[in-house]
This record gives C-alpha cells, sequence and structure tokens, in this order.
C-alpha cells in the first residue's frame, strides 16, 4: 500500500504512536506510485528545518518529514534509547505501520547515519519497504571529534551555560557559525529552533541524544559503507565547519554507487541555505529512480 499525502502545502501535523512513543509528522505532494522521500532531519533540529525546500518537491514527490523521537512536537521519554541506531528502528517501525513500501530516504547530518542504518538493516534482514535511493545532505557517519554544540550539551560548565541562556541566543550562536549563507539566520529561522528547544523536555531531550553520540558509531559506520549498493546522491556545503567535505569526498569514494554535488559558499545546513539548487538535485536524481 502506498501512502496518499494531501496536495496542499503545509499541511497540519499528524500524529502516530510507534513503540509506545508518539512520533509527529507530515506529509506533503500528490502521492503517486513513485517512491516516498523520508526527510530524516539532524542534531537539535525537526521536521520543519526541510520547509525551505518543500515548495520545489511536493510537486512531483510524495514526501514524509517527521520529528524524531525527542525533537520537535514528537515525544521526548528519558528512556536512555536516542541512540541512531534506536532511531533507525523507530523509523523502520513507523515506515512499516503507515504502509509505506518503496522509500528514498534523505538525511541530513545526524539524520545521514540514521538513514545509513536503516539502508544496513534493509540489506541484512528483511525489511516490509524497499530503499531505493539514498540522499546524504552533510551527513556523519565516520569517526570525528564532536562538533561544539554537541559537546556544549554534553560537558559542564557548558551545559550550565545551555541550561541557563536564553534559547534564542544559543541557536543564533550556533546557526551564525555552522552557516556560510549569513542572510539566511534570520529571526524567524532562530525563533522555529529556538521553540522547540523551550518546549517542554526540549533541552532534557537535547542532552540526552548529545550523551548518546560517540566516535565508535563513526567507526561501526565506515565498515559497513561497501555493503551499501542503492544509488545514492551527496549533496555538500563546500564550507561545513562541522562535517567537512572530505567527509563527503570519502562518502563518494566508499560508496559503490554515489554521486557528490559540491555547493559553493555553502555551510552545514544546504537546505536551508540554498533550498532552490538543493532541491533541483534532489528532484533530478529522484527522477532517474523512477
Amino acid at each position: 500500500m502506498m501512502i496518499q499525502p494531501s496536495s496542499e502545502q503545509g499541511t497540519a501535523s499528524r500524529r502516530v504512536t510507534v513503540d509506545g512513543i508518539e512520533l509527529n509528522y507530515r506529509l506533503d505532494g500528490p502521492g503517486g506510485d513513485g517512491p516516498t522521500l523520508l526527510m530524516i532531519h539532524g542534531f537539535g533540529a525537526s521536521l520543519r528545518s526541510w520547509d525551505d525546500i518543500c515548495p520545489f518537491l511536493a510537486s512531483g514527490c510524495s514526501i514524509i518529514r517527521l520529528d524524531l523521537k525527542g525533537s520537535g512536537l514528537s515525544a521526548k521519554p528519558h528512556d536512555g534509547r536516542y541512540r541512531a541506531a534506536d532511531q533507525a528502528t523507530l523509523i523502520e517501525h513507523f515506515l512499516a505501520q503507515l504502509g509505506v513500501t518503496d522509500v528514498v530516504l534523505v538525511g541530513h547530518s545526524l539524520g545521514g547515519a540514521i538513514a545509513l542504518l536503516i539502508c544496513f538493516d534493509a540489506i541484512e534482514r528483511a525489511l516490509p519497504f524497499r530503499v531505493s535511493g539514498l540522499i546524504l545532505i552533510d551527513s556523519a557517519g565516520y569517526p570525528q571529534r564532536l562538533p561544539f554544540f554537541v559537546r556544549a550539551v554534553r560537558f559542564p560548565p557548558t551545559r550550565l551555560a545551555f541550561d541557563l541562556l536564553p534559547a534564542r541566543f544559543s541557536v543564533w550562536f550556533v546557526l551564525s557559525r555552522i552557516f556560510s549563507v549569513k542572510s539566511r539566520v534570520t529571526s524567524a529561522r532562530v525563533q522555529m529552533y529556538a521553540h522547540d528547544l523551550d518546549l517542554p523536555g526540549g533541552r532534557a531531550a537535547l542532552r540526552d541524544v548529545a550523551e548518546s553520540l560517540s566516535q565508535n558509531d563513526g567507526r561501526q559506520l565506515a565498515s559497513r559503507l561497501p555493503a551499501v549498493r542503492v544509488p545514492t546522491l551527496l549533496i555538500w556545503g563546500r564550507n561545513d565547519p562541522v562535517i567537512p567535505l572530505a567527509h563527503g569526498e570519502r562518502f563518494n569514494h566508499d560508496l559503490a554507487s554515489s554521486e557528490l554535488v559540491i555547493l559553493d559558499d555553502t555551510g552545514h545546513v544546504p537546505h536551508e541555505e540554498r533550498p532552490a539548487a538543493v532541491a533541483s538535485h534532489l528532484s533530478s536524481f529522484v527522477r532517474r529512480l523512477v
């Protein structure tokens, strides 16, 4: 069964309970027989991270955007199960519950690592859906020092500052350093991120996610990359200060069927910094899969 999203852009949030966890998600696009795009956001973000590119995509794609567990309007239990592997399993059950049978995984940063784990599971055991393609945007996947904003949430005394400072200041501080297109660090964008951080349990859940991350995850992911055979699009900001372009080039070498698009004068969040360009590359890639 293929889900049929609404054709109305900006559809209202929906809720579904998966494995006892309430997840918030949105459906966009006209539906149809092609694969569904599943958009997986990164650390500290939410499904609204994809707002800028969806108007360019929804006319030709079925799109699911979800808030990861602990993010946005999804549940934020203090259960210690926020590892990327935990999120991947939850998403697999989410897709099965919605009846999705064919999916292209789109992951940014931490969301890219989660997408890769779903790919590995699809290779190693039978899942109720097919992974037709993979799109990684400035993706995690190799060992590296944790980004400064993750370290700030994990370790005292910066954790104390994170808890005490206004959310808007913390968000502005991070975005102004990871975006190369400074004009995109608008008051509205800062408020969007700050709103989620100020939700009940928002900061505690972000700490739980930060504490779940380790370099060992990157080593394990990297060792399994040669098994990924699905067509893969890599999109990278040339000036990414969080996950450097060298990682994108390494992905392009290690993956069997990949292509790398490099966006000049772009930082860690290309789909928010240069949404039209990212959407164009993404749409072209998906059309070739059909």
